[in-house]
Parts: structure tokens; sequence; C-alpha cells
């Protein structure tokens, strides 16, 4: 994800699972909330989270990304 981010040249397939902090679009925090979670008890990530599988119910919009979307039909 970070190679995506700072780099650009690396296409993310889920944009929606990486949406970590389910904010609707993939910045930065997504990569430092993730970190924070893992390492230094941080907030887990929104229902489901990563303890679970299960649909994201949240209508996430980037509009950073074409189509607006953040992708995951599969």
């Amino acid at each position: 994800m970070l190679h995506s981010l700072l780099l650009g040249d690396f296409q993310i397939a889920c944009r929606d699972a990486a949406d970590f902090d389910d904010s609707g679009e993939v910045d930065i925090s997504d990569p430092i909330n993730s970190l924070l979670f893992q390492f230094t008890g941080g907030s887990p990530a929104p229902p489901p989270g990563s303890a679970a599988c299960g649909e994201d119910l949240t209508a996430d919009q980037d509009p950073n990304h074409p189509g607006g979307d953040l992708g995951c039909d599969a």
C-alpha cells in the first residue's frame, strides 16, 4: 500500500480492503492506522474488521479513483 501511495506505480486491486479506517478513500492514514493497530494497540478497523470475514456495508466513494468507487467486486 505504501508503495502505491508514495510512488504511484503500483495499483491496489481491492482499494476497499486497503481503506483501513473506512474513510471512503485510500490515503496515508490507512497504513499508519494499520501499523498503529498492529504494533501499539491503536484502534481496530471498523466492522467487519480484520478479525472476521464479511462485507463492508459502507458506501465508499473515492474522488481520486476513476469511477469513484473503491472496487472489490469479487
